[in-house]
């Protein structure tokens, strides 16, 4: 399943957390480039 979630604060970053933990496909869109590298890296 392909997810899309828009926002990368901490209520975007804890859900694509833990639908990545279920194996879903997270794409998460946000104007913060540097917020989404950092996440990208973890």
């Amino acid at each position: 399943m392909n997810i899309l979630i828009l926002g990368s604060g901490i209520v975007g970053a804890n859900l694509a957390k833990k639908l990545s933990e279920q194996g879903k496909n997270v794409f998460l869109i946000d104007d913060n480039s540097e917020e989404l590298k950092s996440l990208s890296e973890k």
